[in-house]
C-alpha cells in the first residue's frame, strides 16, 4: 500500500467534549484517520442532512479501528 497523501495539517485544539471532559486532538486522533464536520444543535438548514451523512460514514467506518469522527 502506498501512503495517503497529505493535504494539509491541522494545529493541536483542545474542547470540551460532550461529557465536559477535556478532548485533545493530539491524544484523542494522533495516528488516525478522522473526518470532522461544523454542526449547529438547531440548525434547520443542511445540519440535519449533515448529522445524517456523518451516521451514514459512522456505519461504513464501525469496522475500522483507526478512523475517528468528530462534529464540532
Amino acid at each position: 500500500q502506498q501512503p495517503l497523501e497529505v493535504y494539509g495539517t491541522v494545529p493541536v485544539f483542545t474542547l470540551d467534549a460532550h461529557t465536559g471532559a477535556p478532548f485533545s486532538s493530539a491524544k484523542e486522533l494522533a495516528g488516525k484517520v478522522w473526518v470532522v464536520d461544523f454542526i449547529f444543535t438547531n440548525c434547520q438548514g443542511p445540519c440535519p442532512r449533515m448529522t445524517s451523512q456523518m451516521g451514514r460514514v459512522q456505519t461504513a467506518t464501525e469496522d475500522l479501528p483507526d478512523v475517528r469522527l468528530v462534529s464540532i
